[in-house]
């Protein structure tokens, strides 16, 4: 019996060294290269369907999870039950979810995409961030399926494929899949949706994966893809149109630059045949109710390329942060206003404006601080209603840059649409250098008050020119990535400050422009007449004052004090000391030639009148 049992035994582990062998081939051969992570059915095909099928085509293993079933937009609801909004109910969201998942399915077909390698977890549309931030082990429930843990819609979710039951809509429940998914199929390559898109879920994903992949030992790339624009008023993806050998275009409105807080041009541009484009487009006229409700935004992702911003997954790495304050001597409570962050102790660098009644003042502010890089807001236009600047090397001399009044003109739209001489431009950027040398400024570095001194690769040049003459560096010009509170309320600037600095990018130089100021009696009788977004609706009085002071809470609010021990600050002049002058690169600049502003000139809103 002893002989038998142990003939027994060394047979069990015979088997068992045999089977765990066949398991981790297995393991390994059902491992991807590549994973693609989709907020919602439809994000993997908008984004990446030309990528899956380049690396199906190539022989590679793809992974698609969507995180969501997409159900609850009641528009969509609605086409899909055939009843109207206002009667839907819980039961007409859960078969919103169940078509959505089937129309993903449907479109991977087209490619030949094995549906054994598509995953929905199955966590709630809509609360995916609010999910992440919770932090909690309540369970989210969603309003509109009355749903609390992942379900079967038309497939069966994850967390039950797998363990035989349904997970709860927690922040750990989804790390724990993610982190599980990414540790087992060990993909080389993920693609998911940008902490820049403009939608909550699809920032959470980036989140949720970023946080897995580091759990996971991951060491590769997030290649990041943007399906929404944050500005409400932008327009992406650009131009607005299918066009199977088309790019993708920056797109510029009086708002700024779209996409927003995102390099220009992308790190990573993947050509699509003409073959490929088709078949993407053929893909998403797999979405059927997507078709019916935007069809026009859904086909504009078919182009002959899809981008992708590419960041890299490191552990404990604090984000570098630029905090640029503009604006400084444009007025008293401006200057009170950065003498408030100065004292924080916080490194930040200054733009001063030298041709703005104030300026003397600030000069007095910005001195002898060695958190504080001054660098020069290179002003060319006077914007408030009634409180007016001029060239800093007097009107006679550059006639062709101010109004009949010896003004600086009020707008960009006017500015770019005079006969403005390069001549006269570099006369007054260099008067404006000089004057604050002679006043015991020491600057590191130039901007560009509202843009136009990076308006055009000729206006660009003389900054340029000018910036060497006097060893400084130009701001853009060292790949910032910049953000701004400009489309926020005055209630929503802080919570949306905070946000930001939350989930700052730890693989960029992320640049945060601000414009704190006290909001006091001085400053709330300024009217920027250039827009009406910091008017009041209903009395037409400026609210400017008012969302500057919101500025500058945010930036002396003891929540961003505490955050500013996970970051690493940066200042023009460290740039200046670490990287030097001839490591820049011309960034940022807004039109391709002056003939070009000059058409976009035509299409800005006039100014609010005088």
């Amino acid at each position: 019996m002893l002989k038998l049992n142990s003939v027994l035994k060394h047979w069990f582990i015979g088997l068992s060294l045999i089977l765990f062998t066949s398991f981790v081939s297995a393991k390994q051969l059902n491992g991807w290269d590549v994973l693609v992570v989709a907020p919602h059915p439809d994000d993997e095909t908008l984004g990446t369907a030309g990528t899956i099928m380049q690396a199906l085509k190539a022989g590679k293993k793809v992974g698609v999870v969507v995180l969501t079933n997409g159900d609850v937009y009641p528009l969509a609801a609605s086409k899909v039950s055939g009843i109207a909004k206002s009667d839907l109910k819980p039961d007409h969201f859960v078969k919103l979810g169940s078509e959505r998942q089937q129309y993903v399915a449907q479109a991977l077909k087209k490619i030949d995409f094995p549906l054994s390698e598509l995953h929905f977890l199955a966590y709630p549309d809509g609360g995916l961030l609010a999910m992440y931030q919770a932090d909690n082990a309540r369970p989210y429930t969603s309003e509109q399926t009355q749903q609390s843990t992942t379900y079967q819609a038309y497939y069966l979710d994850y967390r039950t494929k797998v363990s035989g039951r349904s997970a709860p809509y927690t922040k750990a429940a989804l790390l724990q899949d993610l982190t599980d998914i990414i540790a087992s199929k060990k993909p080389s390559s993920i693609y998911v949706t940008s902490q820049q898109d403009g939608h909550p879920d699809h920032q959470a994903a980036y989140l949720f994966t970023a946080q897995a992949a580091k759990a996971a030992g991951y060491q590769g790339v997030l290649n990041t893809y943007l399906v929404h624009a944050k500005d409400p008023d932008a327009t992406w993806p650009y131009p607005l149109k299918p066009d199977f050998k088309g790019l993708f275009v920056q797109q510029k409105n009086a708002n700024g630059t779209v996409p927003a807080n995102l390099i220009w041009p992308p790190q990573k541009r993947t050509p699509l045949t003409e073959q490929q484009a088709i078949q993407k487009q053929q893909m998403i006229e797999s979405f059927n109710v997507e078709m019916q409700t935007a069809a026009e935004y859904m086909l504009s992702f078919v182009k002959g390329e899809e981008v992708f911003w590419p960041e890299s997954v490191k552990a404990d790495k604090k984000p570098e942060l630029l905090i640029r304050v503009d604006d400084v001597g444009m007025s008293h409570a401006v200057n009170l206003g950065v003498a408030d962050f100065i004292k924080t102790g916080i490194p930040f660098s200054a733009s001063a404006m030298v041709p703005t009644p104030w300026f003397s003042e600030a000069v007095e502010i910005l001195s002898g601080h060695q958190h504080v890089a001054v660098g020069l807001h290179l002003t060319l236009t006077s914007e408030f209603k009634q409180y007016k600047w001029g060239p800093t090397a007097g009107a006679d001399n550059v006639p062709s840059i101010v109004n009949k009044r010896g003004e600086f003109y009020p707008s960009v739209r006017e500015f770019l649409q005079s006969d403005y001489l390069l001549s006269d431009i570099e006369i007054e950027l260099r008067a404006q250098v000089k004057k604050a040398i002679e006043m015991g400024l020491e600057i590191s570095y130039v901007d560009h008050h509202m843009g136009i001194a990076r308006a055009t690769p000729e206006i660009a040049q003389v900054v340029e020119k000018v910036a060497a003459d006097y060893g400084l560096a130009v701001s853009r010009y060292y790949r910032e990535a910049p953000i701004n509170l400009f489309h926020y309320s005055v209630a929503d600037k802080p919570p949306a400050f905070f946000k930001e600095i939350a989930y700052l990018p730890t693989d960029r130089l992320n640049m945060f422009v601000m414009h704190p100021a006290r909001d006091n009696p001085e400053l709330a009788v300024l009217t920027d007449m250039n827009s009406t977004a910091m008017l009041d609706p209903l009395t037409g009085l400026s609210t400017m004052s008012k969302h500057r002071q919101a500025e500058l809470d945010a930036l002396l609010s003891p929540e961003f004090l505490a955050m500013s021990n996970n970051i690493k600050f940066v200042t023009y002049l460290d740039l200046v000391k670490q990287k030097g002058l001839a490591s820049q690169q011309r960034g940022g600049i807004l039109y391709t030639s002056k003939q070009d502003s000059i058409n976009a000139a035509k299409k800005m809103p006039k100014v609010l009148a005088r």
